[in-house]
Parts: structure tokens; sequence; C-alpha cells
């Protein structure tokens, strides 16, 4: 098999993984509908664009401008040292070295002899990959690259999700919580540089995992104030911002822009070497659906997405396949990132200050706790219902911005039974 036909098969790989993924997060958030249950550093911050026409000549260049900064900043080399995923890849390859429990799939920890093993030989190369300063796994922004193991990568970090959930019902609150760290903080890593939608959908989906643990062991009765204290911190330290969501559209549209200008991605593609007016018009068209998924990313009121798959429909049968369900992936981000704050927020309710904070109206408490963030707290206005009683908290969905994923229905992303003056005192 050619490298091209290899390279071809590899991008369509990585699209159905990301289907996969996109899949298992609108089935679940059908089943708990219920339920009980972003930094970037200034260095490579990712530019944000204001919504315009991108056919307009001006505008067009703008986006051209982003996407040449977004390229550079993504291909921005940092030295091995302080790349965790060159840490951790040789455990997403197998086979593994035989002294560390058998497959990457094959692992568990069931019993005490694995749970040794994953303590004493993967727990410490994991903790290594997620404290280095970047988590870098492609050094160039175009298609045609050989995916990532995000697979492996999520496996990894069920594991240490498990093993912190363990170590949690046995008592020791504080090493649990060290090993809860390690996928938000990976989470963070991976948007260290600028980052593709899928990329960053695959990294919420290990804060997920910690996210959900924080949130049940903040609600136990008998925990004590120190510990929830430093839940709440934990959150903080690692709280993504909307802009993180937005800008990883900008990434993918920059990255599908210089894989149609390279000769070598085009044949990845299956593109050949089409006419320059063809060319031409992919680029354009490219632009304008840019624009036009940035308004997905709106808060004044429920996206229309249908404009967008109307765009999509009217562009050219090749553009139509590469671009991605933006629809859905928007929904799924926006998802993740209420779920987290609605994680903040109830935390914070049943904190030291929680007989004060219940007197609040919502956009008092938004700026309370995301002071100086103005964009989280207007997508928190748009995205979130609270419904905060005296003896009862539920942190909602809004109202049609998640129709994708459950239908009908506001989704509950915190609920809690417990006095909260009573939480106020315990404080005290």
């Amino acid at each position: 098999m050619s490298e091209n036909k290899t390279h071809s098969r590899a991008f369509l790989a990585s699209r159905a993984i990301l289907a996969g993924l996109l899949l298992l997060n609108t089935v679940a958030c059908q089943k708990i509908p219920q339920e009980k249950s972003g930094f970037v550093p200034k260095a490579h911050t990712t530019p944000t664009l204001p919504v315009v026409d991108e056919t307009r000549p001006a505008a067009a260049k703008t986006t051209e401008t982003l996407f040449a900064t977004l390229t550079e900043n993504f291909e921005f080399e940092i030295a091995q040292a302080s790349n965790g995923y060159i840490l951790i890849e040789p455990l997403l390859e197998e086979p593994w070295p035989e002294d560390f429990g058998g497959q990457l799939f094959e692992f568990d920890l069931d019993g005490p002899e694995n749970k040794a093993v994953f303590d004493k030989n993967l727990l410490p190369i994991i903790k290594r990959a997620t404290s280095q300063e970047y988590f870098v796994s492609e050094t160039q922004l175009r298609a045609g690259r050989l995916p990532v193991n995000y697979r492996g990568l999520r496996f990894l970090m069920q594991l240490t999700a498990t093993r912190a959930r363990q170590i949690w019902e046995e008592g020791d609150k504080e090493r649990a919580l060290g090993l809860v760290a390690l996928p938000l903080s990976l989470f963070q890593k991976m948007g260290q540089k600028p980052e593709t939608a899928s990329a960053n959908l695959f990294a919420a989906s290990y804060a997920e995992m910690s996210v959900s643990l924080l949130r049940k062991w903040g609600q136990e009765l008998s925990l004590d104030p120190e510990t929830r204290r430093r839940m709440t911190s934990l959150l903080a330290v690692y709280s993504p911002s909307f802009e993180r969501l937005k800008g990883t559209v900008s990434v993918d549209f920059a990255q599908l822009t210089n894989s149609l200008k390279s000769e070598e991605s085009r044949e990845s593609l299956g593109v050949g070497n089409p006419e320059t007016e063809t060319l031409q018009l992919w680029h354009r068209e490219l632009l304008n659906l840019h624009g036009e998924a940035l308004k997905l990313y709106e808060h004044k009121a429920v996206p229309d997405i249908e404009i967008f798959n109307d765009k999509v429909r009217e562009a050219d049968v090749l553009i139509q396949g590469l671009v991605i369900d933006y629809p859905r992936v928007s929904a799924v981000q926006k998802h993740f990132f209420a779920k987290y704050k609605a994680a903040e927020i109830g935390l914070a309710l049943l904190g030291p200050r929680a007989g004060e904070y219940k007197n609040f109206s919502s956009s008092e408490l938004y700026r309370e706790l995301f002071p100086n963030q103005g964009p989280t707290i207007e997508a928190l206005e748009s995205l979130l219902r609270l419904d905060v009683q005296s003896r009862s908290i539920r942190v909602l969905g809004a109202e049609g911005h998640f129709e994708l994923l459950a239908p009908g229905t506001e989704p509950v992303l915190f609920e809690s039974y417990f006095d909260l003056d009573q939480a106020g005192n315990e404080h005290n």
C-alpha cells in the first residue's frame, strides 16, 4: 500500500473515531437528562475573529491572517523535554513492556496485583507526562498525518479515574484528589497550543471523568470543609474558557485551508491536482463556512443550525465531505463546558458561602465565581438555568441549546439536595 493511501485511510479513520465520540456524547446526554449527576498561555493565545461576511475581500484577508497566525502558533517548535506526549507515547503502542502487565486495552484494576502494577509502573509515567508544559502530538497543521491514539489515551485516563475512585473509597482523599487532577491537567496541557475541534473533544472527554467524580464526592454529607475547598480549587485551576472552544473552529478551517494548498496533503485526501479555479472556489467556500461555523457559538439566541447545514449543502461536494458536523460538535463542546461550570457552581453553593450565594441572582453568582471572564459569563447566561432553593440545587442546560443531544429536555448538569444554610454553617 502506498504511503498516500495509508495517510488517506488514516484521515478517514480519524474522522470515524470523531464521529464515534460524538455519538457517545449524544447517547450519554440522552441517558442522563435527570441524572443526580482554558487555559492558553499568552504567547500562544488563539486569536479571535468577529463573525463577518467571509465573501468580502477585506474579511477574507483578515481570516487568512488569522489562519496564518494559528498555523504559526500550532507549528511552533517546542523542546522534546517540555512535551508530555513524548513520555506517554510508548504506553499508547503495543506490545507493552513485559513488566507493565499485559496489553493496553486488556489491563484492568480489579485485583491487588494490577493495582500495584499501575501504581508502580504506569502512574509515574502518567504523572510526568501530564506535568510537562505542553502535550503535543502533531507538528503540522494540515491533513494527512497519521492519527493519534486518542482512544488509548482515553483508556489510560479511565484507569487513572478508576484508581482515584478506589483510593477515595479506601479513605485516602488527598491521594485520590491528586489522581483526579491528572486528566484535568492533561485537558489543560492539550490546549497550550491551538487545537482542532476533534482534539478538544477528546481532551474534554478525559477531563469529564474527573469532573464527574468531583461532582459526586462534593455532595457527600460527611465531607470535611477543607476537602471540599480543595475540590473547588482544583476545578478552578483547570477551568476552561469559552473562547478556547470557539477557537477550535478556526484551527480546523486553517488546517483544511493549509491542506488544500499542499500537494502532498491533497494527495492524501484523494484530491489530486485540480485546476487553479477549483482551488480558488474551495478556498472561498471554506472562508464562508468558517464564518457560518463561528455563528454556532454565539450566545444571544439558540443557533439556527439549518442555516449552517444549508451553506454546507451549497458547497462543492469535496468541501461537503471535509467539513465536519459543527452543529453537533459545538453542542457537545458546549455541553462539556456547561457541565464543568455547573460542577464549579454547584460545589460553590455547597461551600462556606452557601447561605450567601443562594440569594444571588444567576448573573451575580457568575460574576462572583468567574471574575473578569466576560465571554465565559455571557456563555453561561445563555447556556445555563439555575434553580436554587433552600434545600436543593439544580443547574440545568437552557432549553434549545442541547436539542441535538437531549431532544425536548433541559439536561440536568448538577443536582443536589442539601440544606444550604446548614452547608454554610458547617464551614464557620
